[in-house]
Formats: C-alpha cells, structure tokens, sequence
C-alpha cells in the first residue's frame, strides 16, 4: 500500500540499507541541491567553491540523519563516526534515495 524505497550502500564488504529523510530535512536537501546545482564544472561536477564551511554541516547533518533513521538502535557516537569517516561515500546515495521521484 505505501511504498518506502530504501537504497543499499556498500562500503568495502559491508552493506547498508537506507531509509529515506522525513519531511522535516527535505528543505535542506534542497537546499544543498539547489546550490550544488547552480555551481558545477564543465562536467556537471559541484565545484568545490560551493562547498563551504555551512553546506558541509548541512550534508554532515542530512548523511547523519539518514543513517540515524536507518539505525536507531546504534550509538550515536559510532554512527557520527562511521558517517564522517564515509560522507563522500555516503552522499551521493542520500542524494539519489531522496529524489527518487523528482
């Protein structure tokens, strides 16, 4: 009846299923993509110029919260961990999961 599309993340021989943001994080996922839209590179790549000290707390904040919602059962401290240490991996699957149906 309501279908909630998940995404699996690989990382070295581990998988991980993501669930989707809740609509509370959504105009900040916009946000991010509105702005690493307009910036890009002859090759359609964010520019690094738009990757300021704010939109990296804004992707920290929305791959934590993913992760969060994914695995509430895990400790916080390990997800902040795992997620720093994994962000690039980690970003273009929330991207991709949260705007599935654009």
């Amino acid at each position: 009846m309501f279908e909630i599309i998940t995404k699996e993340l690989k990382i070295k021989d581990d998988t991980y299923i993501l669930k989707p943001l809740k609509g509370d994080s959504l105009p900040t996922l916009w946000g991010v993509l509105t702005k690493l839209g307009k910036e890009v590179d002859a090759e359609g790549k964010p520019k690094l110029d738009a990757l300021d000290e704010d939109m990296m707390k804004k992707i920290y904040s929305l791959c934590l919260e993913t992760f969060k919602k994914s695995y509430p059962s895990e400790s916080p401290d390990k997800l902040e961990y795992f997620v720093s240490q994994n962000l690039w991996s980690i970003f273009p699957v929330v991207m991709e999961l949260n705007t599935t149906k654009l």
